[in-house]
């Protein structure tokens, strides 16, 4: 996950610098992915979390930030 979310940094700051209009438009393109495979991630862990409860008949989760 860290490589993903570091190619993503990388290609953005690359497209930045360019600053052409296309740039601009892939910039959006790439943040709509990684939005998605974000979302993607986060739904899978909490999915995850509940079936290791519902398994272990846990009353109450906690999460942190």
């Amino acid at each position: 996950m860290k490589k993903q979310k570091k190619c993503y940094k990388n290609m953005r700051t690359r497209l930045q610098s360019k600053g052409t209009l296309s740039a601009k438009g892939m910039i959006k393109h790439l943040v709509g992915k990684e939005k998605f495979l974000m979302t993607d991630v986060n739904h899978c862990t909490s999915k995850t979390v509940i079936k290791f409860a519902v398994e272990n008949s846990v009353s109450v989760i906690g999460l942190e930030n």
